[in-house]
Protein backbone atom coordinates (compact mmCIF):
# COMPACT_ATOMS: atom_id res chain seq x y z
CA UNK A 1 0.00 0.00 0.00
CA UNK A 2 1.33 3.52 -1.20
CA UNK A 3 0.68 6.59 0.96
CA UNK A 4 0.83 9.88 -0.45
CA UNK A 5 1.45 12.67 1.45
CA UNK A 6 -0.50 15.91 1.07
CA UNK A 7 1.44 18.81 1.25
CA UNK A 8 -0.47 21.94 3.31
CA UNK A 9 -0.90 25.06 0.40
CA UNK A 10 1.74 27.59 0.91
CA UNK A 11 1.12 30.95 2.14
CA UNK A 12 0.85 33.66 0.23
CA UNK A 13 3.22 36.55 1.60
CA UNK A 14 1.72 39.64 3.74
CA UNK A 15 1.75 42.83 1.97
CA UNK A 16 1.80 46.42 3.49
CA UNK A 17 0.69 49.56 3.16
CA UNK A 18 2.36 52.86 5.35
CA UNK A 19 0.03 55.57 6.48
CA UNK A 20 1.06 58.31 8.13
CA UNK A 21 1.42 58.60 12.01
CA UNK A 22 3.71 55.64 11.84
CA UNK A 23 1.13 53.36 10.68
CA UNK A 24 1.11 50.57 8.68
CA UNK A 25 -1.48 47.94 7.82
CA UNK A 26 -0.31 44.20 7.10
CA UNK A 27 -2.91 42.11 4.45
CA UNK A 28 -2.41 38.46 3.12
CA UNK A 29 -5.05 35.87 1.46
CA UNK A 30 -6.44 33.36 3.68
CA UNK A 31 -5.99 29.78 3.10
CA UNK A 32 -9.15 27.55 4.30
CA UNK A 33 -8.81 25.79 7.38
CA UNK A 34 -5.75 28.08 8.36
CA UNK A 35 -5.34 29.73 11.92
CA UNK A 36 -3.40 33.48 11.62
CA UNK A 37 -1.04 34.88 14.66
CA UNK A 38 0.71 37.96 14.00
CA UNK A 39 4.14 38.60 15.31
CA UNK A 40 6.28 41.84 15.09
CA UNK A 41 9.74 42.88 16.02
CA UNK A 42 12.22 45.35 16.61
CA UNK A 43 15.48 43.59 16.26
CA UNK A 44 14.38 40.15 14.46
CA UNK A 45 15.22 38.43 17.92
CA UNK A 46 12.69 39.38 20.36
CA UNK A 47 9.17 38.60 18.86
CA UNK A 48 5.65 39.81 20.60
CA UNK A 49 2.25 38.24 19.70
CA UNK A 50 0.09 40.76 18.65
CA UNK A 51 -3.43 40.58 20.49
CA UNK A 52 -5.06 38.88 17.04
CA UNK A 53 -6.17 35.85 15.34
CA UNK A 54 -7.42 35.36 11.79
CA UNK A 55 -9.09 31.85 10.23
CA UNK A 56 -9.89 30.42 7.15
CA UNK A 57 -10.51 32.39 3.78
CA UNK A 58 -12.63 35.39 4.65
CA UNK A 59 -14.80 37.81 2.52
CA UNK A 60 -13.20 39.41 1.18
CA UNK A 61 -10.06 36.85 0.91
CA UNK A 62 -7.40 39.19 2.56
CA UNK A 63 -6.94 39.15 6.26
CA UNK A 64 -5.42 42.38 7.61
CA UNK A 65 -3.58 43.97 10.51
CA UNK A 66 -3.47 47.70 11.06
CA UNK A 67 -0.07 48.54 13.45
CA UNK A 68 1.78 51.64 14.99
CA UNK A 69 5.88 51.96 15.81
CA UNK A 70 7.45 54.74 16.91
CA UNK A 71 10.58 52.29 16.70
CA UNK A 72 13.27 53.00 13.45
CA UNK A 73 12.72 49.69 12.55
CA UNK A 74 9.61 47.18 12.27
CA UNK A 75 9.53 43.94 11.31
CA UNK A 76 6.28 41.62 11.11
CA UNK A 77 5.45 37.92 10.75
CA UNK A 78 2.68 35.31 10.09
CA UNK A 79 2.93 32.05 12.26
CA UNK A 80 0.11 29.84 11.23
CA UNK A 81 -1.23 26.23 12.17
CA UNK A 82 -3.47 24.22 9.90
CA UNK A 83 -5.34 22.22 12.60
CA UNK A 84 -9.26 21.80 12.05
CA UNK A 85 -11.29 23.29 14.56
CA UNK A 86 -14.95 24.43 14.59
CA UNK A 87 -13.82 27.23 17.05
CA UNK A 88 -10.47 28.51 16.58
CA UNK A 89 -10.61 30.87 19.31
CA UNK A 90 -11.87 28.40 22.10
CA UNK A 91 -9.52 25.75 20.92
CA UNK A 92 -5.76 25.39 22.34
CA UNK A 93 -3.61 24.32 20.12
CA UNK A 94 -0.85 24.20 22.53
CA UNK A 95 -2.44 22.29 25.19
CA UNK A 96 -1.16 24.65 27.99
CA UNK A 97 -4.53 25.18 29.50
CA UNK A 98 -5.62 28.49 27.80
CA UNK A 99 -7.94 28.51 24.73
CA UNK A 100 -6.04 30.82 21.39
CA UNK A 101 -7.71 34.41 21.94
CA UNK A 102 -7.24 34.22 26.04
CA UNK A 103 -3.36 33.79 24.71
CA UNK A 104 -3.69 36.50 22.64
CA UNK A 105 -4.76 38.72 24.67
CA UNK A 106 -2.61 37.88 27.07
CA UNK A 107 0.44 38.54 24.38
CA UNK A 108 1.20 34.69 24.94
CA UNK A 109 1.97 32.31 22.28
CA UNK A 110 -0.85 29.80 21.12
CA UNK A 111 1.80 27.49 19.54
CA UNK A 112 4.15 27.67 22.13
CA UNK A 113 2.93 26.03 26.01
CA UNK A 114 5.51 27.71 27.87
CA UNK A 115 6.03 31.18 25.86
CA UNK A 116 8.90 32.63 28.75
CA UNK A 117 10.51 28.89 27.93
CA UNK A 118 10.95 29.03 32.12
CA UNK A 119 10.14 24.90 32.57
CA UNK A 120 6.55 26.19 33.69
CA UNK A 121 3.51 26.10 31.05
CA UNK A 122 1.40 28.95 30.50
CA UNK A 123 -1.87 27.80 32.05
CA UNK A 124 0.11 26.78 35.10
CA UNK A 125 1.63 30.14 35.62
CA UNK A 126 -1.30 31.85 34.85
CA UNK A 127 -3.80 29.98 37.28
CA UNK A 128 -0.90 30.32 40.19
CA UNK A 129 -0.63 34.15 40.07
CA UNK A 130 2.81 34.01 38.29
CA UNK A 131 3.57 35.94 34.88
CA UNK A 132 4.08 33.61 31.55
CA UNK A 133 5.85 36.55 30.15
CA UNK A 134 8.80 36.30 32.48
CA UNK A 135 11.18 33.42 32.38
CA UNK A 136 12.50 33.62 36.26
CA UNK A 137 8.66 33.76 37.61
CA UNK A 138 8.50 29.74 37.65
CA UNK A 139 10.87 29.32 39.73
CA UNK A 140 8.65 29.55 42.81
CA UNK A 141 7.12 26.57 41.24
CA UNK A 142 9.59 24.41 40.30
CA UNK A 143 11.11 24.88 44.35
CA UNK A 144 8.01 23.31 45.67
CA UNK A 145 6.87 20.12 46.39
CA UNK A 146 3.59 20.48 48.42
CA UNK A 147 2.45 17.14 48.48
CA UNK A 148 5.73 15.43 48.67
CA UNK A 149 5.49 12.94 45.87
CA UNK A 150 8.61 13.76 43.92
CA UNK A 151 7.38 16.01 41.57
CA UNK A 152 7.37 19.44 42.22
CA UNK A 153 4.31 21.64 42.16
CA UNK A 154 5.04 23.15 38.23
CA UNK A 155 5.52 19.84 36.83
CA UNK A 156 2.17 18.65 38.28
CA UNK A 157 0.31 21.44 36.91
CA UNK A 158 2.09 21.02 33.79
CA UNK A 159 1.52 17.35 33.98
CA UNK A 160 -2.22 17.96 35.03
CA UNK A 161 -1.61 15.96 38.22
CA UNK A 162 -2.78 17.75 41.07
CA UNK A 163 0.28 19.55 43.34
CA UNK A 164 -1.88 19.00 46.79
CA UNK A 165 -2.30 15.04 46.38
CA UNK A 166 0.20 12.27 46.88
CA UNK A 167 -1.69 9.97 44.50
CA UNK A 168 -3.76 11.78 41.92
CA UNK A 169 -5.50 8.86 40.30
CA UNK A 170 -5.89 7.23 43.89
CA UNK A 171 -3.85 3.74 42.58
CA UNK A 172 -1.48 3.70 45.72
CA UNK A 173 1.64 4.58 43.66
CA UNK A 174 2.64 8.31 44.28
CA UNK A 175 2.79 10.32 41.35
CA UNK A 176 6.29 11.01 41.41
CA UNK A 177 7.17 7.15 41.01
CA UNK A 178 3.65 6.39 38.74
CA UNK A 179 4.22 6.14 35.14
CA UNK A 180 0.78 6.72 34.42
CA UNK A 181 -0.17 8.98 37.22
CA UNK A 182 -3.59 9.80 35.58
CA UNK A 183 -4.67 6.02 34.90
CA UNK A 184 -6.04 4.22 38.44
CA UNK A 185 -5.42 1.12 36.22
CA UNK A 186 -1.95 1.07 35.46
CA UNK A 187 0.96 2.92 37.07
CA UNK A 188 3.74 0.89 35.42
CA UNK A 189 4.94 -0.52 31.70
CA UNK A 190 4.48 -4.13 31.29
CA UNK A 191 7.03 -6.18 32.49
CA UNK A 192 9.41 -8.33 30.04
CA UNK A 193 11.40 -11.65 30.12
CA UNK A 194 14.85 -11.52 28.87
CA UNK A 195 14.16 -15.72 29.06
CA UNK A 196 11.40 -15.90 26.46
CA UNK A 197 12.86 -17.96 23.56
CA UNK A 198 9.65 -18.57 22.09
CA UNK A 199 9.91 -17.24 18.17
CA UNK A 200 7.26 -15.50 16.67
CA UNK A 201 4.08 -17.45 14.90
CA UNK A 202 4.27 -16.75 10.62
CA UNK A 203 1.18 -17.53 9.03
CA UNK A 204 1.47 -17.47 5.14
CA UNK A 205 -2.18 -16.91 2.97
CA UNK A 206 -0.65 -16.91 0.09
CA UNK A 207 0.16 -18.38 -2.58
CA UNK A 208 -1.12 -21.91 -1.42
CA UNK A 209 2.12 -23.99 -2.62
CA UNK A 210 4.47 -22.11 -1.13
CA UNK A 211 7.19 -24.22 0.96
CA UNK A 212 9.08 -22.66 4.36
CA UNK A 213 12.79 -22.13 3.57
CA UNK A 214 14.82 -22.10 6.64
CA UNK A 215 17.95 -22.48 5.31
CA UNK A 216 21.08 -20.36 6.05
Amino acid sequence: MFVTAIAAPPQPQMEFTVGAANTLNAEWPGVAERTYFFQWSSDLEHWNIAPLMAHGVPNPNTHSFGAQSSAPTFFARLKFADIPTANPELADFDHDGIGNLAEVNLFLDPLEADTDKDGVTDGAEVANGRNPLSASDGDALRAVDSDGDGLHDAAELSAGTSPLLWDSDGDGVGDGSDVFPLDPMRSAFPSTSTTDQTGPLVALEAPSNAVFFSGP
